[in-house]
């Protein structure tokens, strides 16, 4: 019974983190995705067309990658005097700004192909964030009155918030730093 309950607890670990780590990288595969397929064949874009649909498809997911909250993991500090405990996000940073850029105005088939579903997404967020940090309490917030983890925490949303309200095209990887191989 012991050894059984220790596989299905390192298993359970183990798969979600596969999850994350699968569903990360294909945010990041996504982002710089060309989808002007449909375009390119048909020679105008469609609302029934399969490119459409994956772009629903990606809406959805980046909502759902962007916005998951993650209940078991929380962030405990200080807002001002005020002792506060706000739940983190289900996914990591790197995820969830891969699937914000996935909704950039250059990565759809055409320009401003997901602007509402983007304001929304960030609407919901930037509420979550200061639903949690009790915002509405405060005539004027400063991110000062944070303790440091809170501060980190809400960086990271302000991070994510900047990116959902960018309308540029996807940004590229940077350049890999290769060095010469040594003989």
């Amino acid at each position: 019974k012991e050894d059984k309950a220790l596989i299905l607890r390192r298993g359970k670990a183990f798969f979600e983190e596969l999850e994350k780590g699968v569903l990360k990288r294909f945010c990041q595969r996504l982002e710089l995705a060309k989808r002007d397929l449909g375009v390119q064949a048909l020679e105008e874009v469609s609302e029934e067309d399969v490119v459409a649909k994956l772009e629903r498809r990606i809406m959805d997911l980046a909502r759902e990658v962007v916005l998951a909250r993650s209940e078991e993991h929380r962030h405990k500090g200080k807002v001002d005097k005020a002792t506060v405990e706000v739940a983190d996000f289900r996914f990591d940073l790197e995820a969830r700004s891969a699937a914000a850029r996935m909704l950039s105005d250059g990565s759809g088939s055409f320009r401003n192909w997901c602007a509402e579903p983007r304001a929304d997404i960030a609407k919901q967020l930037r509420e979550n964030v200061d639903a949690a940090l009790n915002v509405q309490n405060f005539r004027e917030f400063k991110e000062s009155v944070l303790s440091r983890t809170l501060r980190d925490w809400y960086l990271n949303q302000q991070t994510i918030l900047t990116l959902l309200n960018a309308r540029g095209g996807p940004s590229l990887p940077a350049p890999s730093q290769s060095k010469p191989a040594a003989h």
